[in-house]
């Protein structure tokens, strides 16, 4: 028997409603819905491109190493220094199943018999879902992000020493380009204690600044604990500031130096429930090194509504999935930071 999908015959709120999930509202509810990707959609740096890994030619060294002073009739030195290297991420994959019990087809399979549309209401807790599981994704902290299962993290990208797309890294010994930055410059600093101000937010700036060969497109994001202290303190100076780009789409924010800094609601010890103090975060992040790849068939796919009770021991609901390939990449870690200790 083939399966049977729940159609517009049978049930049209489940046809319609959820059959649009894939194609406009994953960009308002998810892409728009968290700081990094709003800003990475509005810039155009999501790419829907194929392939097995995903992966360029990346800077991680300079000459400086062998240049030399010398005196005329002095021998002139030579050297060699290796200066790219080829990061590469495999895809990450993500999905989110939604049950329709039978029950729930039987009392909610009409307009004379629903209380609410249940398939909006399913919809909506899919887009949440998503959303949520993306957060914990980018904030998740690991030691091993290349054989992690999902779509990648920005904690990960800017954490020191850990081996980052196959690319080991080691305090100022191996890739210190491939850090993500240190305020110190050992690169062993990234959990001490700080406190939030203006001056903090202006060494992030400074120490990124050093390794941006162009104008940075930063953003600054933080909980809300420090969210509004930095805020208290800029109202209380005579720095003049503006709301932030991504206000327009629900978010707290103002520029500070023409940069936005923006209150992300998720990082709070409750949200993020399996990271350590992550109210304590703050990233300063140059958007132009960052990238989302979405596989093109695994691009938020919808896969349909469809019967299970049409196989030995199967079950009279019906099942849907909404599948995600991709990865979120950074190619030039030393241009963002992570202070993972900021009250």
């Amino acid at each position: 028997m083939a399966a049977d999908a729940v159609s517009a015959s049978t049930n049209t709120n489940i046809s319609s409603t959820t059959r649009d999930f894939a194609l406009g509202s994953v960009v308002d509810e998810v892409f728009l819905g968290m700081p990094l990707l709003a800003k990475l959609y509005l810039r155009e740096q999501m790419a829907w491109k194929g392939g097995t890994n995903i992966t360029r030619p990346i800077k991680i060294a300079n000459m400086d190493s062998v240049a030399q002073d010398y005196s005329p009739g002095e021998a002139l030195t030579s050297g060699r220094v290796a200066t790219l290297t080829k990061p590469w991420f495999t895809w990450g994959y993500t999905q989110v199943p939604s049950t329709y019990t039978l029950e729930e087809y039987l009392q909610n399979g009409g307009d004379d018999m629903k209380v609410v549309d249940f398939a909006g209401y399913l919809t909506e807790n899919i887009q949440l879902a998503l959303k949520i599981k993306l957060y914990k994704s980018f904030y998740h902290v690991t030691s091993t992000p290349d054989t992690d299962k999902g779509l990648g993290s920005m904690v990960a990208a800017l954490d020191h020493d850990v081996t980052y797309a196959h690319v080991s890294r080691a305090t100022t010994v191996t890739n210190m380009e491939w850090q993500g930055a240190s305020l110190g410059e050992t690169f062993a600093d990234q959990n001490t204690a700080r406190t939030i101000g203006v001056s903090l937010f202006r060494q992030a700036l400074d120490i990124c600044g050093r390794h941006v060969k162009d104008a940075g497109d930063y953003l600054f994001i933080v909980g809300p604990s420090l969210y509004q202290s930095l805020q208290s303190q800029v109202d209380g100076s005579n720095i003049i500031t503006n709301p932030g780009e991504l206000v327009q789409y629900g978010f707290r924010s103002f520029t500070l130096d023409g940069i936005e800094v923006v209150n992300d609601p998720y990082l709070t010890a409750a949200a993020l429930s399996d990271e350590t103090t992550p109210e304590k975060w703050a990233f300063l992040l140059n958007v132009s090194d960052w990238e989302l790849r979405l596989h093109p068939q695994r691009s938020f796919e919808w896969k349909d509504y469809t019967w299970q009770g049409d196989r030995d021991m199967g079950v009279d609901e019906w099942l849907a999935r909404v599948m995600v390939a991709g990865k979120l990449c950074c190619w030039k870690p030393n241009g963002s930071i992570w202070l993972q200790n900021v009250t």
